[in-house]
């Protein structure tokens, strides 16, 4: 009878297309191969200069050339008991190789997501502003609340809604792959201001007078948060001032 075609079921097997067909292959890696990757892998564990260096490490202590780790390596044996398995690499390394871990990456998490119902509290939050507000209230705190110092208030809303402007653009560089119109809950406003499909809309003017009150009342309301009882109390007029000031960037935020 005929011979089969029969292969080791401890080696892998890689299908390899051919003309409409495939091919199965056995892959063997080359013996001076895997033993050249042994002493590269052992120079990196075990050389001098990397013991000196984990030494150093121990004893809190700086070492100019520093070190690498390599982690889940595997270690296995080359050859066997029969003579013709037996070569001089083999003998030189004890039959054994290492093999460098091969597994799928790990996904990070997305430092920018794209908003699923509203900016102000998925992608912006008064925490971000919380150095421009504490120097607002030591303005306040210095002043003794004389609010006719209209300029430098007005510097530090100005600061807090140019760091929404920045995180708008950030926001909309992801909103080509994230934003699901089916399943978005963003209202009108913020879709125009944060969708490209809405790009049209944009010279429009209603949605802008929407968001204008949207990052006021955010200002508004921001400041109190972070200062809790030591905030100063805001008027029905300094909302209108605040609005002042984000109306005056309408077109920066269109």
């Amino acid at each position: 009878g005929g011979v089969d075609n029969v292969t080791s079921s401890k080696i892998k097997q890689v299908y390899f297309p051919v003309e409409g067909d495939y091919h199965q292959l056995s892959i063997l890696s080359a013996s001076g191969l895997m033993f050249e990757l042994r002493q590269r892998v052992d120079a990196i564990r075990f050389s001098e200069e990397i013991k000196a260096a984990r030494t150093s490490e121990k004893n809190n202590e700086f070492h100019d050339a520093g070190y690498r780790q390599l982690v889940n390596l595997t270690t296995i044996g080359y050859g066997g008991t029969k003579p013709q398995n037996i070569s001089v690499l083999n003998n030189q390394n004890g039959g054994k190789v290492h093999v460098l871990a091969s597994v799928p990456p790990t996904l990070q998490k997305r430092d920018i997501r794209f908003p699923t119902s509203d900016f102000f509290t998925q992608s912006f939050s008064a925490y971000q502003c919380r150095d421009l507000f504490y120097a607002l209230h030591d303005l306040f705190t210095r002043y003794h609340n004389n609010w006719h110092i209209r300029q430098e208030r007005d510097d530090y809303y100005q600061a807090v809604i140019d760091r929404i402007i920045e995180r708008m653009w950030i926001v909309r560089g992801v909103s080509q792959d994230q934003y699901n119109a089916e399943t978005s809950l963003l209202n009108k406003a913020q879709r125009i201001w944060l969708c490209p499909t809405y790009d049209s809309q944009r010279e429009q003017d209603d949605w802008l007078d929407d968001l204008c009150n949207s990052i006021t009342s955010f200002i508004f309301h921001a400041y109190p948060k972070l200062l809790g009882k030591k905030a100063f109390v805001f008027s029905d007029e300094e909302f209108k001032h605040i609005h002042k000031q984000v109306v005056k960037n309408k077109e920066a935020l269109r």
